[in-house]
């Protein structure tokens, strides 16, 4: 039995071609583990902001894909809001990372950022051709967005540091599912922003 190729830690990518995915960042986190999840992803918030200005300077797009559980009525104004009411506890992370006004965001009704959104357009608009993942959770959202991602043959990216689930554990078992099997590098943020310095 073949043993599975692991995909290179430091992907080669080209700024003009990548779109930055910020996927369910934007939450009052009033769910099942909400607070546990409000604390983790607070946790990343800085290295997603890193990556998403330092992209965006170099040429790269920024796009924010947020479920809005269930709440077919609900569109961007009313999801920020809800956000960052005072009593949510995403306000800290709306307040750090909440997109600009000219920024995109769609919203998704399940998992896959590509489900039932117009992202494939989007980023035939942007002839993208390399996406990077980010957010919450790595096990659940950012799994079945790099399989959709996958099928259409994007290149694939999922910063280690910038995604996260519910533990260490379960997000880094994803992460070498889908370094193995979708082809997807794992690199550090760090290692990114590095390339991005060095052009």
């Amino acid at each position: 039995m073949t043993k599975p190729q692991q995909h290179s830690a430091e992907p080669a990518f080209e700024p003009a071609t990548s779109v930055l995915l910020i996927i369910d960042m934007i939450s009052d986190f009033r769910f099942e583990d909400g607070n546990l999840l409000a604390k983790q992803c607070a946790a990343i918030v800085p290295t997603i902001v890193q990556l998403r200005d330092r992209l965006a300077e170099a040429g790269g797009k920024v796009v924010y894909v947020n479920d809005t559980a269930g709440t077919w009525t609900m569109d961007r104004a009313e999801l920020l809001e809800k956000a960052a009411a005072p009593t949510s506890k995403g306000r800290p992370i709306v307040e750090a990372l909440a997109p600009l006004d000219d920024s995109v965001m769609l919203l998704k009704p399940k998992h896959s950022a590509f489900f039932a959104t117009p992202l494939d357009l989007l980023l035939q608009s942007l002839q993208a051709k390399t996406l990077i993942l980010t957010g919450m959770t790595t096990h659940m959202c950012i799994l079945f967005t790099a399989i959709d991602a996958y099928m259409r043959d994007f290149q694939i990216i999922i910063p280690k540091d910038a995604v996260t689930a519910h533990t260490e554990e379960l997000s880094q078992t994803t992460l070498d599912y889908c370094n193995t099997t979708l082809q997807s590098a794992t690199p550090t943020t760090a290692m990114l922003i590095k390339q991005l310095n060095n052009r």
